[in-house]
C-alpha cells in the first residue's frame, strides 16, 4: 500500500489565496492592467448570483493576464513567489511536509488553485504530486481548462491519479468546509481555522 498526505494549498499551507495575492502582484508592475476590473467585477457579480460557480469566476478573473505570454508570466510567478515564501506560509505544515518525504509518506497537494501559479512552490516546499486546477491559453487568454479542482471534483480527481483501494491517506489538511469527504478519508484529517 502507498501512503500519501494530502495538504489543500490556498488558506491551508499558504495563509491567503494565490490568484488574488497575485493579481495585485501583476497590478503592482502594470498599473494598466487595472482596466480589466470591470470584466472581472461582472464575474463576481455572476457569481454571488449563482450564474455559475469557481471555473466562470475564474476564468473571468484571469482577464488581466490577456496577452502576457507564458515567459513573462512565469518570471513573475517565480518572482511573486520569491517575495511570499517561506513568509506566508504555515511553518508546521512545511514541517509537515518535510518529515513525509523523509518518511514512506508521499505528500499530495489537491487544491482548487491553478496549476500555473503553484506548481512550482509545490516543488520549492516538498510536493511533487499536484492534483489541481488545471489552466491553458488560447487567444491570449488565460482559462481554466476542465472542471475547476474543488469539493467533490478533488475525490474525482484524486480517483484518477490514484487507485483508492491501493493508498492509504495517512494526513489531509484544507481550510475548506468543501474538503469534509477528503478529510474524512484520511486517518487523521485536519480542518485548518
Amino acid at each position: 500500500m502507498t501512503k500519501i498526505s494530502i495538504f489543500d494549498f490556498d488558506g491551508t499551507v499558504y495563509y491567503k489565496d494565490s490568484l488574488f495575492e497575485f493579481w495585485k502582484f501583476v497590478l503592482k508592475k502594470k498599473p494598466l492592467r487595472i482596466i480589466f476590473l470591470p470584466i472581472q467585477l461582472f464575474g463576481f457579480l455572476l457569481f454571488k448570483l449563482y450564474l455559475f460557480r469557481g471555473k466562470g469566476f475564474k476564468n473571468f478573473f484571469l482577464t488581466y493576464l490577456f496577452f502576457i505570454d507564458q515567459h513573462q508570466l512565469k518570471l513573475w510567478i517565480d518572482q511573486f513567489w520569491t517575495r511570499e515564501f517561506p513568509v506566508n506560509f504555515r511553518t508546521e505544515l512545511l514541517e509537515r511536509i518535510k518529515i513525509h518525504n523523509q518518511s514512506d509518506i508521499q505528500p499530495v497537494c489537491v487544491s482548487a488553485s491553478a496549476s500555473i501559479f503553484i506548481q512550482n512552490i509545490c516543488e520549492t516546499i516538498g510536493i511533487d504530486q499536484l492534483i489541481c486546477s488545471k489552466v491553458n491559453r488560447k487567444f491570449g487568454f488565460y482559462y481554466i481548462d476542465g472542471k475547476n479542482c474543488r469539493g467533490a471534483e478533488k475525490i474525482v480527481r484524486l480517483k484518477l491519479a490514484f487507485n483508492l483501494n491501493e493508498i492509504i491517506i495517512t494526513e489531509a489538511y484544507s481550510d475548506n468546509r468543501d474538503d469534509k469527504t477528503l478529510l474524512e478519508m484520511a486517518e487523521k484529517g485536519v480542518f485548518i481555522k
